[in-house]
């Protein structure tokens, strides 16, 4: 090796490298972690590694090859080298040795120095002020003070409000002035605890409350290396680490952070560096970035801190506490670790600093290696008693899980208080904790009873018994797995991200990490030669079927845990595989099936396929049971407990037998069990002339004179006939078998039996209505009802006789009615009132109503809730009995209000209209926007898709709600690209029934306003930033993030950006999104666009012959697009239009005739 390493190629670097020290170059280039620069780095370890061998030598023993001076070489010359070689390298070692003791010594005779750095120093910096602010004693709220609402949004179904009252009174500290280590004062409630049981842990804890922790009563001795220095002690020595460089960016946070823990007492302040004593070890701060968190580097004190293993009770343990409709519970405790004090003396190593100044913690440390188990065991206590007092609960740290079941016992025999309700569990949780001196985290406990509680961050449903994914997780994981597919290559770190959200989701979503399996593989590569990832093929497709996460709304229901046992065998061979059952209704049962003729999968494959067609035969006398399944085979039972396996096909096997196992409802447990002792081998190997069958020659002539025949009455799955297609007939088999119509011919009822062939799937049938039936209750109108329900049901039970839905009156209707007058925008004008028929609200006096469209829209609702209660449409006069919305009393309610109004002149707001001298503003303001460099992406998307939204509700004369749901592929694009053809089938008023709207638009003359060129901006635009909108809604909504949803645009989205549009510009004069199709009639009628009102109808979707413009779609198409032609030309027209309109067609802006 006489190059120098400057002009060397990395394969002679790696071989250099390994020829001096038998490693690979990669590997310990990835050790020490210097892989920004690959090439650099390997030049640099290389340039190190010769210098070491330099100065220790090449080790003892000879070459093989030896060349004739070497081999004429004198011995004792050979050994007189080898000695002095010997001698050297143990001189050197030696010096370092004493260079190391020396270096010890040094720093025991005198305190570190510690330099600051500048991004530290602030002068404003003055912890001594916080000292002084320091809270000696918590401050006190009740419940009702602290408005601690649930932490997570939970729907009023879920809550239980009777005798909530109750809870309000609690008294509790308040969090807002958080006091650390208060359980240290209130160590007399501690022993009444403690004392119930007499064990060494209890005793334990109360010394903990009594006198704090003493850090050394959990040290040992350590003896090894840390960053590169020796160490061999019995504690910690003296030891300084600056913080670290992440900090840079959060030092006001820091400073923030500092002087809250000194004011709630968690941290003293030593002094200033240079003035004050130093404690013994002084920690290196970090900030974790994501909420931001202030924490600190504890490695150091851990290496002396012995091993405390322990178990937490985590999310997988709770639905064995919660039966069906529990109220639940959970709280959180504020600052879990600071209330828990340190000794006095162990305050010492546990020190920080930053700008200058010096601090130590008094409560336990984040990040030191006993802190959990500490609290855990002092915590486990409380929890202790709770259990004692017949309440089902856990406990992860400082979070507590607790849940009222309907058997919920009262305490034992010792008990004090009975626990009979959910109220009385929450005051005994609240008060317990209070009088032990936690200090809750009111705003993320949620202390309402409640079936739907979130807890270690997914939800806990006892209706639906699932565990669900909050919104806020799925987008965070749909965001990551966009931006992973947005990139050609990721890195290791990022896909590792990835994994661990999908396998963290396994609760919700069973099986997740079979779908793992490429990214780990991926992952596996990525660390081994240190480079990003290329996303493509196998990978690309898993990450991609994570999109179903999406729109996944459906969840995994526990399953109930049952005493009901099934035990299998099964095998496979080159040809054939065997099942037997070893207990159950038929044990002693043994059946089997040959292979597909050409099978020459591995043995292993088969093996699993075996597993999969013994459920799918005995999927009646498995299902709802525990499954035992005996394999011979090792592959199998490590890919099923592994959840997946290298083999890809191994793995799509594993992933049929758990859908197939979730269908079922089964918890299958695989067991290995020798081949000798395995009782599926036999039928795995049998051969009998019963399973022979016809050739496919000799069938043909049979079912050609004799056929055509549906169902082979006798046959296996591998030999039944097929009909002409191809297609196995429906067929009986001897055993179970996966596509047998039933076993045993002879016990089947022939005369009943379906020859047709067909097949009923029940589990589909039922997915589809219950998705039907989901999609009802998430529609607007549902929501809009039920929240109509809930109101007129607290309007029931505030009447003197608390009518209830089944006994309401007409009467009662009436009264519901008046009541909501309250929330009218409508006012009704005398006669002498100045303000008669005109809009708004005046201060006049005079009443102010519901208007009457929305008093028929109330009655209308209240029908249809009534009669899904069994009142019926109709309303019986004689018998006083039906739907008393349909009473003649309720509808002459209706008239009188309609009336009403109109004696005060109440006419329909009619919105006023936008012209296109407004719509040419909008979009050339739009434009000069989206030209600014300084825009994010987010930002122009949404100008882009603005201006054509306006510009194509201008030129369809369409609803701004119907043109949000206008899907892509319903948009064609006319020959010549001369515009756009739209078959609009959905909206307002199209749900069916034949009704559509087919309009044409066509380029314009005015680019600025064309409507056409408006949609291929928006669609380039899109394209080229890697938004897909070719399939699903045309305009879409984006996140704050930047994240195009795959959701409709929503009118209440338009109107806020057309008003914004309009305030912005100052044009503003009351417009809506309704304003462009009021200005669209009015241009076509004065403009002579159309020849009359039928042209108009059938451009705009206002005619009522569907039928007729179904079934001559041509012709339609034809008519429409000569009538966007017209209105492409009169462009240029748009002032005079304007013009004419204000002067003949807009009597607002006329003065009274009478003053």
């Amino acid at each position: 090796m006489n190059a120098p390493t400057e002009t060397m190629t990395i394969s002679e670097m790696k071989t250099a490298f390994r020829e001096l020290s038998g490693e690979s170059l990669e590997e310990c280039l990835q050790m020490v972690g210097d892989t920004a620069n690959i090439e650099e780095g390997m030049k640099k370890l290389l340039h190190y590694a010769i210098i070491y061998a330099n100065e220790v030598g090449q080790p003892d023993g000879q070459d093989i090859s030896q060349d004739e001076q070497q081999v004429g070489e004198p011995q004792a010359k050979k050994q007189k080298k080898g000695h002095a070689l010997e001698k050297r390298i143990e001189e050197l070692e030696q010096s370092k040795r004493n260079e190391g003791e020396e270096e010890l010594k040094s720093l025991k005779a005198k305190d570190f120095e510690i330099e600051i750095p500048e991004w530290e120093k602030c002068d404003s910096f003055d912890p001594e002020k916080s000292v002084l602010e320091k809270r000696g004693h918590p401050t006190w709220i009740t419940l009702k003070e602290s408005d601690s609402k649930p932490a997570v949004h939970v729907n009023e179904q879920f809550l239980l409000y009777d005798k909530n009252e109750a809870l309000d009174d609690l008294v509790v500290r308040n969090p807002d002035t958080f006091v650390s280590g208060e359980i240290h004062n209130c160590s007399s409630a501690w022993l009444d605890v403690t004392k119930r049981k007499s064990d060494n842990m209890s005793e334990t804890v109360q010394t903990w409350v009594e006198s704090g922790i003493d850090a050394l009563s959990f040290m040992r001795s350590f003896k090894g290396n840390y960053k590169g220095r020796p160490f061999d002690s019995d504690i910690p020595p003296k030891q300084f680490f600056p913080n670290a460089p992440s900090c840079k960016s959060y030092t006001s946070f820091i400073r923030g952070e500092i002087n809250e823990r000194l004011k709630n007492g968690s941290f003293r302040l030593w002094g200033k560096v240079g003035e004050c004593s130093l404690p013994k070890v002084i920690m290196p701060l970090t900030v974790e970035p994501s909420k931001p968190r202030l924490c600190h580097d504890a490695r150091f004190i851990n290496l002396w801190t012995r091993d405390l293993p322990f178990s937490l009770d985590t999310l997988k343990d709770v639905h064995r506490l919660v039966e069906k409709d529990a109220h639940m519970i959970c709280c959180d405790e504020k600052s879990g670790y600071d209330h828990i004090k340190l000794t006095r003396e162990s305050e010492e190593y546990f020190g920080v600093q930053f700008g200058g100044w010096v601090f130590t913690y008094t409560t336990l440390p984040f990040g030191w290696k006993a802190s959990p188990y500490i609290y855990q065991m002092l915590g486990m206590q409380v929890t202790s008693l709770f259990r004692d007092q017949g309440l089902n609960t856990i406990q992860y740290i400082d979070d507590r899980f607790m849940v009222f079941n309907s058997k919920t016992s009262s305490k034992m025999a010792n008990s004090l208080t009975t626990i009979d309700s959910p109220i009385k569990m929450v005051s005994m949780v609240v008060t317990s904790l209070t009088t032990l001196g936690y200090t809750l985290a009111l705003k993320k406990c949620q202390l309402i009873p409640s079936t739907l509680v979130r807890y270690l961050g997914f939800y806990v449903d006892s209706k639906k018994q699932a565990y669900l994914l909050p919104n806020d997780k799925k987008e965070k994981f749909m965001a990551l797995r966009e931006t992973i597919l947005s990139y050609e290559n990721v890195d290791v770190r990022t896909l590792q991200r990835f994994a661990g959200k999908c396998v963290s989701m396994s609760l919700v979503i069973p099986g997740a990490k079979l779908y793992t399996r490429e990214i780990n593989a991926a992952i596996s590569i990525g660390l081994r030669n240190s480079r990003k990832i290329k996303m493509s093929g196998a990978l690309l497709e898993e990450v991609k079927y994570w999109r179903f996460v999406d729109g996944w709304k459906g969840c995994a229901p526990w399953r109930p845990e049952r005493h009901l046992q099934v035990s299998i065998s099964t095998d496979a061979s080159l040809y054939r595989y065997g099942v037997a059952i070893m207990s159950g209704k038929d044990k002693g049962e043994a059946f089997g099936d040959f292979w597909a003729k050409g099978d020459i999968r591995p043995i292993h494959q088969k093996e699993a396929t075996a597993v999969l067609k013994a459920l799918q035969s005995l999927k009646l006398d498995v299902q709802d049971h525990r499954v035992d399944l005996f394999v011979d085979n090792m592959a199998v039972v490590c890919a099923w407990e592994n959840q997946g396996s290298r083999d890809v096909q191994l793995s799509a096997i594993m992933k049929e037998i758990f859908q197939m196992v979730c269908v079922l409802n089964v918890d299958l447990k695989m067991h290995y069990v020798e081949s000798k002792s395995n009782l599926a081998d036999y039928p795995s190997r049998k051969i009998s002339y019963v399973d022979s069958m016809l050739s496919v020659a000799t069938w043909g002539l049979v079912d050609s004179a004799f056929g055509p025949h549906t169902v082979d009455l006798m046959a296996t799955d591998s030999n039944v006939m097929r009909d002409s297609e191809g297609v196995p007939l429906r067929h009986f088999t001897q055993y179970p078998s996966p596509q047998s119509a039933g076993v045993n011919v002879f016990a089947q009822e022939l005369s009943k039996e379906n020859f047709t062939g067909e097949s009923i799937d029940l589990f589909g049938i039922d997915e589809r209505l219950n998705d039907l039936k989901s999609r009802e209750e998430e529609s607007k109108q549902t929501k809009r009802r039920k929240s109509l329900e809930v109101r007129f049901k607290k309007f029931l039970l505030a009447l003197p006789n608390t009518p209830t839905i089944m006994s309401v009156t007409p009467k009662d209707i009436c009264r519901f009615l008046v009541w909501n007058d309250k929330f009218g925008k409508t006012q009704i004008h005398g006669m002498s009132c100045p303000h008669i028929g005109e809009f708004g609200i005046h201060r006049c006096g005079c009443a102010i109503r519901l208007a009457a469209g929305t008093v028929h829209g109330m009655v209308q609702s209240l029908s249809e809730i009534l009669c899904r209660h069994g009142r019926g449409r109709s309303w019986d006069v004689g018998t006083c009995s039906g739907n008393p919305c349909m009473s003649p009393e309720v509808q002459s309610y209706q008239k009188s209000c309609k009336d009403e109004q109109a004696k005060s002149r109440i006419l329909p707001k009619q919105a006023k209209p936008i012209f296109l001298g407004k719509l040419q503003k909008i979009a050339t303001y739009i434009d000069r926007e989206f030209s600014r460099h300084d825009l994010s992406l987010r930002e122009k998307f949404v100008l882009v898709r603005d201006q054509a939204v306006f510009k194509l509700q201008f030129f369809a004369g369409d609803r701004a709600s119907d043109i949000s749901n206008i899907l892509s592929q319903e948009v064609k694009k006319l020959p010549n690209s001369s515009g756009f053809a739209f078959n609009h089938t959905y909206g307002k008023t199209f749900r069916g029934d034949g009704k559509c709207n087919t309009f044409v638009i066509k380029r314009s003359e005015d680019k600025i306003i064309c409507p056409v060129l408006g949609l291929e901006h928006y669609y380039k635009w899109t394209s080229d930033n890697g938004i897909n909108i070719s399939l699903g809604y045309l305009f879409r909504p984006v996140t704050e993030k930047g994240r195009v949803l795959d959701k409709k645009l929503e009118y209440s989205a338009i109107y806020e950006r057309l008003k914004c549009y309009l305030i912005t510009l100052g044009i503003d004069e009351g417009e809506t999104p309704h304003s462009l199709r009021g200005g669209f009639a009015i241009t076509m009628a004065v403009s002579g666009a159309v020849k009359g009102p039928g042209e108009l109808m059938q451009h705009v979707g206002w005619s009522t012959e569907s039928s007729a413009h179904y079934y001559s779609r041509s012709k339609s198409l034809t008519d429409a697009s000569r009538v966007a032609g017209n209105i492409a030309k009169i462009t240029s027209d748009r002032e005079d239009i304007e013009s004419f309109y204000k002067t003949h067609g807009d009597i607002s802006s006329l003065s009274p005739a009478f003053d």
